[in-house]
């Protein structure tokens, strides 16, 4: 094999594994970003029906209780627990009572 072509993978090779070392990296920053920002999202809209419905005593049909639980398997999944597992528990335990459409 001619030396600059030796030279050259001898180079290269490092280069680019370390190209691709920094790119999983920086992948793996970014999706844990994606995921707390994601799990943030859930946890406010979360605490956005407690406000609203528990905290204030007003009836929470089922359509929003299913809604709540939804909203806290997709937070739940994604690692979410403490405040979030709460808010769902104190949510689906609020008294019921009918939605618009009469649910």
């Amino acid at each position: 094999m001619p030396v600059v072509l030796q030279d050259l993978i001898d180079w290269l090779v490092p280069f680019l594994a370390g190209g691709a070392a920094s790119g999983i990296a920086l992948a793996v920053k970014w999706g844990r970003a994606l995921i707390g920002g994601v799990r943030a999202l859930l946890r406010a809209d979360l605490n956005r029906i407690h406000t609203e419905y528990v905290q204030t005593g007003r009836p929470v049909n089922l359509a929003l209780k299913n809604e709540a639980d939804d909203i806290y398997a997709a937070y739940h999944a994604l690692g979410g627990n403490g405040v979030g597992s709460e808010l769902h528990r104190q949510i689906l335990e609020a008294h019921a009572g009918r939605s618009p459409s009469g649910e």
